[in-house]
């Protein structure tokens, strides 16, 4: 789903991050829709980041499937930048930083988390809500980071 934050590049946090625009609400709901069809029945919870997009997202799919609540956890946000940096350019976020390299264990600006700690971090996160539902249907609301390392 698309937010509506100003062009990239820029890393886009819970303070900058405007929430969906509308082909992400129309992507939304078609996809709260097929949802519906699908599993309405059997959904036990669903849960967002604490990004704007990701809880607009959310609450579309809650209000398609009749489910009244969406757990916000920051366990499922994408990667945790300095709140300073929330929509930054990334040029700028790199001569103020600067990039001190990156890779599997360390983080590619100063004051971010590593690709091993988004893993940990985002993985401890859906470990917590399969144990909690275990043998139930639930909806995450996240962003492509924290998928790509589940």
């Amino acid at each position: 789903m698309r937010c509506r934050a100003t062009p990239l590049p820029r890393p886009t946090g819970p303070r900058r991050c405007r929430g969906l625009t509308d082909l992400g609400r129309r992507q939304a709901a078609a996809l709260g829709l097929r949802l519906a069809r699908e599993l309405a029945a059997r959904l036990a919870a669903i849960y967002a980041s604490i990004i704007p997009r990701a809880i607009e997202t959310a609450q579309l799919l809650a209000a398609a499937l009749g489910h009244d609540e969406v757990v916000q956890d920051c366990g499922h946000c994408t990667w945790h930048s300095p709140d300073h940096a929330d929509g930054m350019l990334i040029a700028d976020y790199h001569r103020e930083t600067g990039l001190v390299g990156g890779g599997v264990y360390r983080p590619f600006q100063a004051g971010n988390e590593s690709w091993s700690e988004l893993v940990g971090r985002t993985g401890r996160a859906f470990e917590r809500i399969a144990s909690r539902h275990k043998g139930q249907t639930v909806v995450i609301a996240t962003h492509a980071e924290p998928v790509k390392g589940a």
